[in-house]
């Protein structure tokens, strides 16, 4: 497991929530795989919707949120803007890849 991984907000609701072990099971073995070989990347999105799914839906404390959120910006944390937004439909138009990736 070598390259660049793009981290969504299922991804880290499933690392992090204890709703269904069998998903989170999944996704810790899949970053504890790629520690040292995979460059995993988020975007500012992502944490601003885990903190939301986490704090609303699974009632964490706000102050344990904040503390993952702090070691989840270790990873490379991009920023969502209009060039990110327009690369990734060029990206997509370019590889065909299906609608609602982006």
């Amino acid at each position: 497991m070598t390259g660049k991984y793009f981290l969504d907000t299922n991804f880290l609701v499933y690392c992090f929530s204890e709703d269904e072990p069998e998903k989170q099971a999944a996704c810790m073995r899949i970053l504890q795989e790629g520690r040292g070989k995979a460059h995993f990347v988020l975007s500012t999105q992502v944490l601003a919707e885990f903190a939301v799914v986490m704090i609303g839906k699974f009632k964490q404390p706000p102050a344990k949120i904040k503390s993952l959120i702090e070691d989840l910006a270790l990873f490379e944390v991009v920023q969502v803007d209009a060039n990110l937004i327009k690369e990734a439909i060029d990206i997509q138009t370019i590889h065909q890849l299906p609608s609602g990736i982006v």
